[in-house]
């Protein structure tokens, strides 16, 4: 079987960190039999500027073709859109004399766009369409980015979304709830929906465990929560901070460390300097994320109470967080998934602080190996039901049924 998969954030180890799901879902999916031409672009504001296109083999039935595209900073800028535009009109274009035609196109909606792509070849090769459900588009921009939903491109956006369910054979999400919200904005396609979620590689190799990695001697003593990942507007890191408002962090032994780097940074960095034991990091490299993350008691993540996430998360910072053996506080109000699967931490109600503050608390008063504890159950909970060979398993039995 031919498979063709059009996703626009794709990257191959060693090469950056942005989309590595696609990456090795496909690349596991070549391993069960199926010819795999992965189509990408060099444009993200994860990648370097200046990346030359290449055609990579990474196995005899794998490639892994990307086209040439401009870069931008903002994640949330126009640019961005203008890089969807330049990508799926590359795809349109581009000489197919290299790819093996397919029986079965695969568009990720990281770029909804690709679903048009993904629908005119799929006519002219006789080929099923998969639709893959990264990012709810366009809820993501009517609920967190302030777009109103009477906006011609909210609307533009909305009815490429339907007509997406509606020609695809078959709705592949990363979120575990996705179906409900097929079934508010297209009832009649519930039935092509199924859920493969973010995955772990099959050989990843757990730095988290090291024996030579140990707390430093002067926080030994301290209750230390981390949040690692992008400080942007979408990340509602507010919360956390209006927590930490209420306490006294010194008086408590409490710490708390913001890593990444991002749009707000700056500006956090100043609203929130009078915070004692406050610290931001900024961007670290991917590799040095396991040995950060070692010396936290607690992790964190948060989300906006919105209707996004009444469809569940799939976000990459879970699949870290796990992998590193933490337990997991996060506000978050919606479907819930993972963690309370694991038993592996905490939700308390999203954008209320006054909880979070009194869950942190708590946390703190914990014993440091009942903590250590509850994180393992997250580690080998995601050791034992994400691996990307199962998940593309999984992925190729609801093809072939589709195909047959």
């Amino acid at each position: 079987m031919n498979v063709w998969y059009i996703c626009k954030y794709v990257s191959y180890p060693g090469h950056g960190y942005v989309g590595m799901r696609g990456y090795y879902l496909m690349h596991e999916l070549s391993k069960l039999g199926c010819n795999v031409d992965l189509i990408t672009s060099t444009a993200s504001s994860f990648l370097g500027k200046g990346k030359a296109a290449e055609i990579v083999n990474i196995s005899p039935n794998f490639s892994f073709h990307q086209l040439v595209g401009h870069q931008y900073e903002k994640v949330g800028s126009i640019a961005r859109i203008f890089s969807w535009l330049e990508f799926e009109i590359k795809v349109l274009l581009c000489s197919k004399k290299k790819l093996k035609r397919p029986d079965v196109i695969i568009a990720s909606s990281l770029s909804i766009l690709s679903i048009i792509n993904g629908f005119i070849w799929s006519k002219i090769y006789g080929a099923k369409l998969v639709f893959e459900v990264r990012d709810i588009w366009p809820l993501t921009l009517t609920e967190e980015g302030g777009f109103s939903k009477s906006n011609p491109f909210i609307v533009a956006l909305g009815f490429l979304e339907r007509w997406g369910y509606k020609v695809s054979d078959l709705i592949v999400g990363t979120m575990p709830n996705l179906k409900a919200h097929v079934a508010s904005v297209c009832k009649a396609e519930t039935s092509k929906v199924i859920c493969v979620p973010i995955g772990i590689p099959d050989d990843v190799s757990n730095p988290f465990f090291s024996a030579g990695v140990v707390r430093h001697q002067l926080r030994k003593n301290k209750f230390v929560i981390g949040y690692v990942g992008t400080v942007g507007t979408t990340n509602a890191l507010d919360t956390l901070f209006s927590a930490l408002g209420r306490i006294d962090l010194a008086k408590q032994d409490i710490e708390c460390h913001v890593v990444g780097g991002g749009p707000l940074l700056e500006y956090y960095l100043e609203k929130y300097s009078h915070i004692a034991n406050l610290s931001f990091f900024g961007h670290v490299e991917k590799e040095n994320v396991a040995k950060i993350i070692s010396s936290f008691d607690v992790v964190y993540f948060s989300t906006f109470r919105s209707e996004v996430w009444d469809y569940g998360q799939s976000l990459n910072k879970i699949i870290d967080y796990m992998l590193a053996g933490k337990p997991i506080l996060g506000s978050y109000s919606g479907y819930p998934s993972m963690v309370n699967e694991a038993n592996c931490g905490w939700f308390v109600r999203a954008e209320d602080p006054t909880a979070l503050s009194n869950k942190i608390l708590s946390l703190s008063m914990y014993d440091k190996e009942a903590l250590a504890s509850i994180g393992r159950k997250g580690a080998s909970w995601i050791q034992n039901n994400r691996k990307y060979s199962s998940l593309a398993s999984q992925l190729l039995d609801h093809i072939k049924k589709m195909v047959d």
